[in-house]
């Protein structure tokens, strides 16, 4: 029998994401309104376009009855999570869609944000425009994911948010941009050391 032959794949590219709030707010001042509220919903809510796009007004509660903190109901269909998660919502996007409501007073059943067909083109003019990274609508829900690894880790709340089914899922995309803790693990193996503390680490 031949060998079979060997078949060199590339390895995808990394995605590009936003680095900083100012990043993403120069892409938000650079694009027409009805575009700037598509983006400013991907980027606040991780989600895939076509879940954007799906978000009804019956989907977020701006102000909720005895609660000043606007509320929002998260679906990730890819991963067949169509029920929703409904989680506080993020200030910045809670200010654009609140100014959008008062705005057009739409009916609870209207979608919140207009299809965005070109985007494909239009998103990355803008980011050209605004001189920051060139990111698509994967880099926006990545952009996201990365800023909340980054400050918790990943934890069961990180990737319910996420819609990822397990931790594991979810290290194999953003373990690189884990918090450094180094430091700490070399604390705790010095702790093993320490002739005041057991060999479990702990106190006597």
């Amino acid at each position: 029998m031949p060998a079979f032959p060997r078949v060199l794949v590339r390895r995808p590219p990394a995605v590009v994401i936003l680095e900083s709030f100012a990043q993403a707010q120069a892409i938000f001042d650079e694009l027409p309104l009805h575009r700037a509220e598509w983006f400013w919903v991907c980027l606040w809510t991780a989600q895939h376009p076509i879940d954007v796009e799906g978000m009804i007004w019956s989907d977020v509660a701006l102000q909720g009855p005895g609660c000043s903190a606007a509320t929002m109901l998260l679906r990730n269909t890819k991963n067949r999570r169509r029920e929703g998660l409904r989680v506080r919502m993020p200030a910045p996007l809670a200010t654009v869609l609140q100014a959008k409501w008062v705005r057009e007073a739409p009916r609870m059943l209207d979608p919140i944000v207009r299809p965005w067909p070109s985007r494909k083109t239009t998103l990355p003019n803008a980011c050209r425009r605004a001189g920051v990274p060139i990111v698509n609508a994967t880099a926006l829900r990545h952009t996201c994911l990365s800023w909340v690894v980054r400050h918790i880790g990943i934890t069961p709340a990180a990737c319910a948010f996420a819609g990822h089914s397990s931790p594991e899922q979810m290290a194999r995309r953003y373990a690189h941009v884990l918090p450094p803790q180094a430091n700490e693990v070399i604390r705790a193996l010095e702790s093993m050391a320490d002739p005041s503390r057991n060999d479990n680490g702990e106190g006597d």
